[in-house]
């Protein structure tokens, strides 16, 4: 995951926020959210079996969200938060479906 740091018209700077070198930590993350809390990112894995929605913290840390508890192994996607940051949704493609999350997230790393 990189950050890109605007600096005016000389260009801007990519950062590594985040790198998995282990697939059973975060394995090809293909959609991403951040969140208006707190900043971190929510990532949706696209890998091989089971995917899971996975957190990066402002420090580049890394943590297991949510997994489905069933054993559909479809692909996780379109993570975003509603207007007022409340409420997390995502998709399941297959059969379709959005999950909605509530939190308290101002309580923790999204």
């Amino acid at each position: 995951m990189w950050e890109y740091r605007p600096r005016g018209d000389a260009g801007g700077q990519l950062v590594l926020v985040y790198e998995s070198t282990d697939p059973e930590v975060l394995q090809s993350p293909d959609n991403l959210c951040v969140s208006p809390n707190t900043g971190g990112l929510v990532l949706c894995e696209d890998g091989d079996g089971g995917d899971m929605l996975r957190g990066v913290t402002n420090k580049g840390q890394i943590f297991d969200f949510a997994a489905l508890n069933s054993p559909n192994t479809s692909e996780l996607a379109g993570a975003t938060f509603s207007p007022d940051g409340k409420i997390l949704f995502f998709n399941l493609q297959s059969p379709g479906v959005t999950y909605a999350i509530t939190g308290p997230w101002d309580r923790g790393a999204l």
